[in-house]
């Protein structure tokens, strides 16, 4: 089917490692696994993505792509790490990023592969997590400006882009459940986590809508959209007035909830 995409996805905090490589600053995962060791509550062992796949590693990361042509596949959706590129998530960003980042696009590019980058895939400085993360008014711009600088830096090589990466799955059921764990309490969340959450979730739409306004407006030929987790629901007996409202709200929650606001 032509345009049609066959790829595969990584995020950055899962492959790359390097965590300390290069100026990068402390991701909220960083934090999360190195510090408070949130995996090891849920699979009692002590694992981080310091050093992952290694894919910071030029050569590591030419191996992949050629995996990936012997495969067949036509793209590969990257994201970005936000705590490597502005290190302080708002001010300067880190030359020493946009030069890896540059390189690993290019490689892409070169081996006939489609890049698609992803601006947001969980991870953020963990200088702005201590400042409220996406509970904060302030985040909307914070991403904003982030956007900006990675489009301006990769803008020429690359067309299509993911402003974040499954909402619901990020918002309503990891960051949740982390916090929990950080805090001592059972990974289950609550439905009051639910409704904080949901402010967070706001910022989150506000955030992709500006960005895509900017790529918009910049002239650039980029595509860019955003990654949803999408779940049909249906009630468990559809002449149960109970199961029907449940389904609703799920779907709702699910779905609705970033489907009608985009």
């Amino acid at each position: 089917m032509p345009g049609f995409l066959w790829g595969t996805a990584s995020s950055a905090y899962q492959t790359e490692g390097a965590w300390q490589a290069d100026g990068k600053s402390a991701s909220n995962w960083d934090v999360y696994t190195n510090t408070h060791r949130v995996v090891e509550r849920l699979t009692g062992r002590h694992e981080t993505a310091n050093t992952a796949i290694n894919t910071y590693d030029p050569a590591q990361w030419r191996a992949d792509i050629g995996l990936m042509r012997r495969l067949g596949l036509t793209a590969h959706r990257l994201s970005l790490s936000w705590a490597r590129l502005i290190p302080d998530g708002t001010d300067a960003v880190n030359p020493a990023a946009v030069t890896h980042y540059r390189a690993a696009i290019s490689d892409l590019r070169e081996a006939g592969i489609t890049p698609v980058v992803t601006l947001y895939h969980w991870d953020h400085p963990a200088v702005l997590d201590a400042a409220g993360g996406w509970h904060n008014p302030d985040s909307v711009g914070w991403f904003r400006a982030y956007a900006r600088a990675a489009m301006a830096a990769f803008g020429d090589l690359a067309e299509l882009w993911v402003t974040m990466n499954e909402p619901f799955v990020d918002l309503f059921l990891v960051e949740p459940m982390a916090q929990n764990l950080i805090a001592g309490r059972p990974a289950r969340v609550t439905s009051a986590q639910y409704a904080a959450q949901v402010v967070a979730a706001h910022h989150w739409l506000l955030a992709h809508a500006q960005v895509v306004r900017d790529a918009r407006e910049s002239g650039r030929p980029a595509r860019i959209g955003i990654a949803l987790s999408l779940s049909p629901t249906t009630p468990a007996d559809p002449a149960n007035a109970r199961d029907v409202a449940a389904a609703l709200l799920q779907d709702g929650l699910r779905n609705r909830w970033f489907l009608d606001a985009l």
